[in-house]
């Protein structure tokens, strides 16, 4: 089955950022990081979310990291996707360390990479199991 198209014969916008070139999810994943180190040097950016609502934020963020990853590799080579996560993830929090107003944190990295593990479980399992409409019928 052919994928979905909207009335002028063109993919729908989301599903066409889906089709990009490699090199603007690079870009995408430089920007993140780049945000994230330029952004985590504000005092401010510790108490963004209260309470346990930053380990859901970094859980979403770092998820997100992997799927742009995920993206620019074509779906190849998961592990090397994780430890370029988990590289990042490092890097930020010993960045932290390094602030007198922020901190480093076990449960920060956890959080950083349960989200990077469950989006490539889900992104590996879409793959092997393919689109519903497009899986061969059982008798």
């Amino acid at each position: 089955m052919a994928p979905p198209r909207s009335r002028n014969g063109r993919r729908p916008f989301l599903l066409s950022l889906f089709a990009l070139p490699p090199r603007y999810y690079v870009a995408a994943a430089g920007l993140f990081v780049g945000l994230l180190l330029i952004g985590g040097r504000h005092e401010a950016a510790g108490g963004l979310f209260p309470g346990g609502w930053s380990y859901l934020a970094h859980f979403i963020a770092y998820g997100a990291l992997t799927a742009v990853l995920w993206l620019a590799g074509r779906g190849r080579r998961p592990m090397r996707i994780l430890a370029a996560v988990a590289l990042v993830a490092l890097v930020d929090e010993l960045h932290q360390a390094t602030l007198d107003f922020r901190h480093a944190s076990a449960w920060d990295f956890a959080a950083d990479m349960a989200g990077a593990i469950t989006a490539l479980t889900f992104l590996h399992l879409r793959r092997v199991l393919g689109e519903p409409s497009t899986r061969p019928e059982s008798a």
